[in-house]
């Protein structure tokens, strides 16, 4: 004997009655995938992880003359010099380190297509602030908005189910390849 209730007409004109399942959505075509995160990967490649390319950096900065005022006319090895380029660097490592934490809550607040919007506005304003000789506060901005960029384009990883992981682990890589920069 079955303990199974006999289906009864209610039963098939409410299953009728129900929405479908929902579909998954479509995923984007193939090449509009790899587009977006050759995109995402040629701009972390590009900022973020110019901090530990520094050393290519300072190297570039003082043949410019960077802090140079610092120095004496006959001072081949000018210590203040150095001390303002360390000073740069350390500033420029503590924001990085430093921005995870806001960016990480604006990445939960805003999404992750304005946080990477509005952290790549940051570099780009540090960008300039670099350019004028303010080293200090445009390496600070360009450093702390580059994990905007990095965490932020992480998502992407899901734009190829079954391959997160690759994904994921080739953004890693662009980080790491940003301190190649300087030395183009």
């Amino acid at each position: 004997m079955s303990t199974r209730p006999e289906p009864s007409d209610n039963d098939e004109t409410s299953a009728a009655s129900k929405p479908p399942p929902s579909t998954p959505p479509q995923l984007a075509s193939c090449g509009a995938r790899h587009l977006v995160v050759t995109l995402a990967f040629a701009t972390s490649c590009c900022l973020s992880g110019v901090v530990f390319g520094w050393p290519a950096l300072a190297v570039a900065l003082k043949r410019e003359g960077a802090f140079s005022s610092k120095c004496a006319d006959d001072d081949d090895e000018c210590k203040s010099q150095e001390v303002a380029l360390a000073r740069v660097f350390t500033i420029g490592v503590l924001c990085m380190f430093g921005a995870r934490l806001p960016v990480g809550l604006a990445l939960d607040r805003l999404g992750a297509r304005v946080t990477v919007v509005i952290t790549l506005l940051g570099a780009a304003v540090g960008a300039l602030l670099f350019a004028d000789d303010h080293y200090a506060v445009g390496f600070a901005l360009i450093t702390g908005c580059a994990n905007g960029v990095h965490v932020g384009s992480m998502h992407l990883a899901q734009l190829f189910p079954g391959k997160e992981g690759s994904v994921t682990t080739i953004f890693n890589g662009a980080h790491q390849m940003g301190s190649l920069v300087f030395l183009a």
